[in-house]
Formats: structure tokens, sequence, C-alpha cells
């Protein structure tokens, strides 16, 4: 792409019938060679996010909150974050599939036991920030989905 030419194909999908939108689909050596196959601020806030929870879990496992539940958190959130950095294609959905875990955290008032609920709250907020910036934001679908949303005029 660095010469005005694709290295790949563009694929364009199926319209929306409800939005009307339209994803076109691309290889990842196109996504790698493209400014906005790059990490910004905002993923490396979301990989700073789920390396903070991981270790906050980690914390809270090591200080008798033990269980299944608490070390498969560990494990899912650390994958995200490593998958994240390292750009690799599940990447997304593991990151919303931490934040769906940490909604379920507040749901069954598994994080009222800790006594800090102004916490939990905050930690749920981020959640749902990060979750609905990985299932909807431009960037990430182009890295983890490789697609984007066509913009208008036609795609052959």
């Amino acid at each position: 792409m660095s010469d005005g030419k694709p290295d790949g194909q563009f694929t364009p999908g199926p319209v929306d019938p409800v939005s009307g939108q339209r994803w076109v689909y691309v290889t990842p050596q196109m996504v790698g060679k493209h400014p906005q196959g790059r990490l910004n601020l905002a993923l490396y806030g979301v990989i700073l996010f789920f390396v903070a929870m991981a270790a906050w879990r980690f914390v809270l496992w090591a200080y008798g909150f033990s269980g299944v539940w608490f070390g498969l958190e560990i494990i899912i959130f650390g994958l995200a974050a490593v998958a994240l950095f390292f750009r690799v294609a599940p990447a997304a959905w593991l990151g919303i599939a931490s934040c769906a875990m940490m909604l379920i955290d507040f749901a069954t008032g598994l994080k009222l036991v800790w006594g800090v609920q102004i916490w939990a709250i905050a930690e749920v907020i981020a959640a749902l920030v990060v979750g609905f910036y990985l299932l909807t934001g431009a960037r990430p679908n182009l890295i983890y989905r490789h697609r984007y949303l066509m913009e208008g005029g036609d795609v052959s």
C-alpha cells in the first residue's frame, strides 16, 4: 500500500439492512502496512487496563479470594493484554470477553465482598467503555478483524 497499489484484495461485505453500512474486508498484510494498523494511545490504555485488572485479580486471589473464577479471570485478562499488544486476530474478542467477565462479577455481587463499591462501579464503567471501543472502534476493527466501514462510493 506504500506505492498506492494495494498488495491484497478488498472484499466488500453485504450491506447491513438496518444501518445501510457495509464492511470492507482487507488482508492482514494490508493492515500491517497501513498507518491505522498500528496501536494508538487508546489501545495502549486498553492494554494497560487489562494488565492492571489481571494484577488486581491476582492480588485478590493471593489474599484469599481463591477459586476457579479468579484464576480464569487472571488468565483471560492476561491473554487479552498480550494478544492486543501483539495484534493477534482474536484479541478483540478476548477483550470483550474480559469486559463481560467484569460485568458478571458486578451483577453477581462478587465485587460487593471486597467492600469498595465505588471501585466496583468505576471498574464496570471502564469495562463498558473498553468493551464498546473494542467492538465498534474503527482502529480495533481494522487491526483485529481486518475490516473497515466503507464511507461512500463503491469498492471494485
